[in-house]
């Protein structure tokens, strides 16, 4: 266990730490000539404050555990090799942010959020190959950004995101060959898409799904789909619903450079206590770019002047 809020220096390398690595305080400062060796199956643990300088040697596969107050940014505790984390569990309050591609092989614990994308430029995935769901421990547990998984049997509810994000094969043909199928969820954000978002819950999503040989699938695959958007109207940092009438809410399809509302979309409930609306359609086609909107209804563009009565300085008109 490292806990020391001056880190510690390894300055002789070549020993191996065989069931555990603790990172609850300060840095380790390791380095290639002076390095330490992770055993294979061993728990690396990091909590908010704590980090370690540069890469350890992973002997096998690690299973990778965040916790304490506040968030951070993943670091050299990840493996790089994509087949060597065996369980992840975010317990961080407020979540991390992934700062490369990450693939879980068997568990995972969502306990708050993880953000993939440190940037527009820097886009991650959480890939996960694990046959149980993950499991989400609060209202706050999410993945923003691209979740990927492989195990997407028939006849069973299979959950990306959050706990309201989900697909369901009814039968292989509806199926079509997928072997993987990857979802992208930007909350507190619109649609590119959407020219002024009128009507729409402040969130979007894609769905991108792939044949055992990594190609698009566009066509052939039909699913239903469970969406979820947050509900606090209290709380205007986090409400993506903006006053819009629930019930009137449904779920649409970009398709040829339009909104286009899918009629299979069932009436949204809402889990006050949780913070969130949730519903889902039937017979969707996975593949492309969704919102959630009033179904109809035009958009209008202006082609406006905006005279401002005076210079605007300091977040202030002065």
């Amino acid at each position: 266990e490292i806990d020391n809020p001056n880190g510690v220096n390894v300055i002789v390398g070549g020993f191996t730490v065989s069931n555990g690595l603790r990172l609850t305080r300060g840095e380790l400062r390791n380095s290639i000539p002076n390095n330490l060796a992770i055993g294979d199956s061993a728990l690396i643990e990091r909590q908010v404050g704590a980090s370690i300088q540069a890469a350890p040697e992973f002997e096998g596969k690690t299973s990778i555990r965040y916790y304490g107050d506040g968030s951070l940014v993943t670091g050299n505790e990840l493996p790089v090799d994509s087949t060597s984390i065996l369980a992840f569990s975010v317990e961080a309050v407020k979540g991390i942010v992934l700062n490369q591609d990450v693939t879980v092989l068997d568990s995972l614990y969502i306990g708050s959020s993880i953000e993939t994308e440190l940037d527009s430029l820097k886009r991650y995935t959480l890939t996960y190959h694990g046959t149980e769901n993950p499991i989400f421990g609060s209202p706050e547990a999410e993945v923003k950004g691209s979740i990927r998984r492989s195990n997407l049997p028939i006849g069973d509810t299979v959950y990306f995101n959050n706990p309201y994000t989900y697909i369901y094969f009814h039968n292989e043909a509806d199926k079509n060959g997928i072997h993987t199928l990857t979802f992208r969820v930007r909350p507190m954000e619109y649609s590119p898409l959407s020219l002024g978002a009128v009507n729409k819950v402040k969130r979007h999503f894609s769905i991108q799904s792939y044949d055992k040989d990594y190609n698009l699938i566009n066509a052939g695959v039909v699913a239903t789909v469970g969406y979820g958007w947050r509900y606090k109207p209290s709380e205007t940092e986090k409400d993506e619903n903006l006053l819009l009438p629930v019930e009137q809410l449904v779920l649409q399809r970009y398709l040829d450079n339009s909104w286009n509302a899918i009629q299979s979309s069932k009436i949204p409930e809402i889990r006050e206590a949780a913070g969130w609306a949730f519903s889902y359609a039937e017979d969707v086609t996975l593949y492309g770019d969704f919102s959630i909107g009033m179904p109809g209804g035009a958009q209008l563009l202006m082609a406006a002047r905006v005279f401002m009565e005076g210079p605007y300085r300091n977040k202030t008109m002065a």
